[in-house]
């Protein structure tokens, strides 16, 4: 609420509980679980910013398993306005700075957005992060990093955003229309102002401009792709406005060791339909890669 208290703590803070009852504190992962195993509990988070709006977050189904399951979080039965963030927590162990139990392999979540939490990836939800005030409702409550253009909020904008895959940042421009929201995009070529005959630098760090015609740079698409399982999705559209995409399940490079090998599989789509238009041309071409959905089953 104001502070005053430090969350960056380590994995026996957290189990016992540290603040003050009358202001801020954190009440105990072994206090929650014995809670939690006595009854059918559900959970509600209020949010507020700095400007006194507020937003919530209702689950029907809450527990805390014991020291033994390092405190795995099962929750369900999300309602509210802040959206479901914490959904994406469910089955995970609770992880600090001393040990860490998230899925990201490149980053201890804990110790990269000094808190304590049940984190999948460190860029769905972070309650217990640095307090500081930010520009939206993540930030008004941690330092959450989109990890890709899928970690934005729901209601984003296509446009140029940064991202932080892995201890590295940079800039990507995100599409949220094309193919439906959260695609990052590696490659665009609309109108032909930016020529793509280059020599291997280029390709390797990237070129043009991401409001334009560019290609992202082998070396993000492997940073990107090498930091969870992604899917690629190609559009194209001729000079009469038709289009075709093609889609494929699984897609990542190599690093630059491997010359930036393709991995490529799993096609839908209708780009190689044996009944092409006569004499098509493409227009445009955007190539964009994305998370798939997590599967919470």
């Amino acid at each position: 609420m104001n502070g005053t208290v430090d969350f960056y703590r380590e994995w026996k803070e957290y189990e016992t509980g540290f603040g003050n009852l009358d202001s801020e504190f954190w009440l105990g992962n072994n206090k929650l679980n014995v809670l939690t195993s006595t009854g059918n509990y559900k959970l509600f988070i209020h949010l507020e910013d700095f400007e006194g709006n507020s937003r919530y977050a209702e689950y029907s189904k809450f527990s805390v398993g014991d020291a033994t399951t390092n405190f795995i979080l099962n929750i369900d039965g999300y309602s509210g306005d802040a959206g479901d963030e914490i959904g994406n927590s469910n089955d995970m162990m609770f992880s600090t700075s001393d040990r860490d139990n998230d899925r990201d392999q490149n980053l201890n979540c804990a110790k990269d957005l000094r808190g304590g939490w049940w984190y999948y990836f460190c860029l769905r939800s972070n309650l217990n992060g640095r307090y500081s005030k930010g520009n939206n409702w993540d930030q008004a409550s941690s330092l959450l990093r989109p990890r890709d253009c899928s970690d934005l909020p729901q209601g984003s904008c296509s446009g140029v955003y940064t991202i932080y895959p892995t201890n590295k940042k940079f800039d990507v421009y995100c599409d949220m229309d094309t193919a439906g929201f959260g695609w990052t995009v590696f490659q665009n070529r609309i109108n032909g102002e930016v020529d793509f005959y280059r020599g291997w630098n280029d390709y390797k760090i990237g070129f043009g401009n991401l409001t334009s015609e560019f290609w992202l740079g082998n070396d993000f698409i492997n940073v990107l792709t090498s930091s969870g399982d992604y899917k690629l999705y190609i559009h194209l559209e001729d000079f009469e406005g038709d289009c075709r995409y093609a889609e494929y399940s699984e897609f990542s490079t190599g690093d630059v060791t491997t010359k930036f090998t393709l991995n490529i599989a799993g096609y839908s789509g209708d780009a190689d339909s044996r009944q092409p238009k006569e004499n098509m041309v493409t227009k445009r071409v955007q190539i964009n890669i994305q998370l798939p959905p997590l599967d919470l089953d």
